[in-house]
């Protein structure tokens, strides 16, 4: 069971040792993409696994600080379009 988020608090229930890194594992396994090649985003605790098995971990600038700290890149939060603007930068697209 995992606890997070604010203001709101919510509860995941879920089997032990099923995470994010597992269905993604799933998904990189069944497409044959390597790991290295996959990248991650995240801000909570129930994204800790999928950030470290990501070939590159993105944390959110509203991440948890945990998640920071295992994160191989930081992006802007999610109300200032942190991802659109990491992915952009990465890929070298000027819209």
């Amino acid at each position: 069971m995992e606890c997070w988020g604010n203001p709101w608090h919510i509860i995941e229930m879920v089997h032990h040792g099923i995470h994010k890194a597992k269905g993604l594992s799933y998904v990189v396994k069944h497409l044959d993409i390597p790991r290295e090649r996959i990248i991650a985003f995240g801000d909570e605790n129930n994204d800790l696994e999928m950030i470290d098995y990501a070939g590159i971990g993105v944390a959110m600038g509203n991440a948890i600080s945990p998640l920071k700290n295992i994160a191989n890149d930081m992006t802007t939060s999610n109300n200032k379009d942190g991802i659109a603007t990491l992915l952009m930068d990465r890929l070298h697209l000027n819209l």
